[in-house]
């Protein structure tokens, strides 16, 4: 291998190294982001029902969604971590397969993902109908 062959190769390492600590960054901020979202939403549904004597059924219901979903958000950042932890532990290098542990944490983590954004719109819909059911 020439000194511009092995030159090339680490710029090529350094830059995929520079892609996956950004796209860390950002699958961190998107969690944070559902946390918030769910956390914020039974915050503001508790602010607009707390006067009224009569809560309905759907308000409740969204409450629990709502809940869920921060839950869910926070099990996707342990996943996360997880997954991190048994590339970095298992010493991973592209374009070795990755570890089983690490794509099985993967693969929850896009689950835990999904589940919490589906929570979310449930719990959306759920207070619309019960706001709307309401009036």
């Amino acid at each position: 291998m020439s000194e511009d062959e092995i030159v090339e190769k680490a710029a090529g390492q350094k830059a995929a190294e520079w892609h996956w600590h950004r796209g860390i960054t950002i699958a961190i901020e998107g969690m944070k982001l559902l946390f918030i979202l769910n956390g914020g939403s039974a915050i503001a549904v508790l602010a607009f029902i707390g006067k009224t004597h009569e809560v309905p059924t759907g308000i409740i219901l969204s409450m629990v969604l709502f809940a869920l979903g921060a839950f869910v958000a926070v099990l996707a950042t342990c996943f996360a971590y997880l997954t991190q932890l048994h590339y970095g532990n298992s010493g991973h290098r592209f374009p070795q397969p990755a570890p089983p542990k690490a794509l099985f944490f993967t693969n929850c983590t896009w689950v835990t993902i999904v589940v919490g954004g589906v929570l979310y719109l449930f719990g959306i819909c759920s207070a619309t109908l019960g706001f709307f059911c309401a009036a």
